[in-house]
């Protein structure tokens, strides 16, 4: 649905840690799938449903020096009027579109 939170992300510099943590504190269970550059992104679920992904760092073109933090996603109906309609409200669009394989385009805004 357009203008709702379509999923969230932790990017991890402590992948293990940031597992430990979330599995003990909210019950997810974190289930890891290999990254076509490389790497292993992890599902949580609760109950058997996903509710969150995590990435690690290095695996992202966060600057050197960022922390741990959670990244959201926002559906749109077009990625490009939504980067359009950004830069005229006065945002930044960091990152042009680009696809995400089986999943469809983002931007970073």
């Amino acid at each position: 649905m357009s203008g709702t939170f379509a999923w969230n992300e932790l990017v991890s510099s402590d992948v293990e840690t940031s597992r430990n943590f979330y599995t003990r504190v909210f019950g997810w269970e974190g289930k890891d799938m290999p990254m076509t550059r490389g790497g292993t992104y992890t599902i949580f679920e609760a109950g058997g449903a996903p509710v969150a992904g995590m990435i690690p760092m290095e695996y992202t073109t966060a600057p050197e020096g960022t922390p741990t933090h959670w990244f959201s996603y926002i559906g749109v109906e077009s990625v490009e009027a939504t980067c359009r309609a950004t830069v005229e409200a006065g945002g930044t669009v960091l990152r042009e579109p680009f696809p995400i394989q089986g999943m469809g385009t983002i931007a970073i805004l």
